[in-house]
């Protein structure tokens, strides 16, 4: 493979970040663009130490949560990580959908990545010291590439009230809810049709069907940048403080939540969507003032605050 279409994946960005090191970064804009987003059981401890340190790096792109998984009977026991939560199933499942016969739900503490944004805040920090940021179309992960899909539908069509993986061979298949949307993630799996019907079979009653999804996206990461330790390893955290989310208090996704709250009473009064907001901030941490303050630059053209916001966060995103 042509070494000039390697991007750099976020534990070499992480180590530059730290070590203070003069590179040349590749990103690829299709991740920096793309919204992806996954969730990732923590099942050791050394991960869970990893992936608390990176909450407190960015604890508004990577943040804790309790996660489902829905496993044949026999497989259960593969997730020794997890426990039981049969009486847990009507909070985590829609009241019309139900497990299919032979399978079971464990639950298991879990983080879920921004990843897109995650890579963005690294591109701007390194792109603010001594490294030279470089945009390639035709960039790919250097080695072990990991297939990911990501679809997105409307939360009305969600079968599930929270995070769920369904283990598919070697592959994960995770449902999850933002705002007001619904998302399948396929990790190393990117079939949709197989994606599709592999959760209704397990999800008889959830009704799921492709013509419902708006947007389907294929991406392929680095393998390295799935594991919490790889991304910490030779990597001084206490050096490390990311573009966007120097928040002024102690790190954590509870306080970026009260912060969240704080900033929207700025912009009630606009009729802005206190989801569409919230789920802002966590996007774009810190920076949510300059969006705020254009929002009201913008008003002025859109009669209408949630146009004026919905236009600034575009505005944003587009001059990164």
């Amino acid at each position: 493979m042509n070494t000039n279409s390697l991007y750099t994946p976020l534990c070499e960005m992480f180590r530059t970040i730290s070590q203070k090191e003069p590179k040349k970064i590749v990103v690829l804009p299709k991740l920096l663009k793309g919204g992806l987003r996954f969730v990732k059981f923590v099942k050791t401890k050394g991960e869970m130490s990893a992936a608390q340190a990176i909450h407190r790096i960015a604890p508004n792109l990577v943040y804790p949560e309790k996660a489902y998984i829905a496993a044949k009977g026999r497989l259960s026991a593969l997730f020794s990580f997890g426990s039981m939560a049969t009486k847990e199933q009507g909070e985590v499942l829609r009241d019309d959908v139900s497990l299919a016969d032979g399978f079971v739900l464990k639950s298991a503490q879990a983080y879920r990545i921004n990843y897109s944004r995650l890579m963005t805040a690294c591109a701007r920090t390194l792109a603010q010291g001594s490294c030279e940021v470089l945009d390639s179309a035709q960039a790919a992960p250097e080695v072990n590439s990991l297939p990911v899909v990501m679809m997105e539908g409307v939360l009305r069509s969600s079968p599930v009230k929270k995070s769920l993986m369904i283990p598919f061979n070697d592959a994960e298949i995770w449902l999850i809810n933002r705002g007001n949307s619904f998302f399948i993630i396929g990790v190393n799996i990117c079939d949709t049709n197989l994606i599709v019907e592999t959760v209704n079979q397990v999800l008889p009653h959830a009704g799921i069907y492709l013509k419902n999804f708006s947007n389907s996206i294929l991406f392929n990461i680095n393998n390295l940048d799935v594991s919490f330790e790889a991304w910490l390893k030779d990597v001084d955290t206490s050096s490390v403080c990311l573009d966007g989310c120097a928040f002024p208090f102690s790190p954590s996704a509870p306080d970026v939540i009260g912060y969240a709250d704080m900033k929207f009473d700025e912009v009630k009064r606009m009729g802005v969507d206190v989801t569409t907001f919230k789920n802002a901030v966590f996007d774009f941490g810190t920076h949510i003032d300059e969006i705020i303050e254009d929002t009201y630059n913008l008003f002025p053209e859109y009669h209408n605050g949630a146009k004026a916001f919905e236009a600034a966060v575009e505005r944003w995103k587009n001059a990164e």
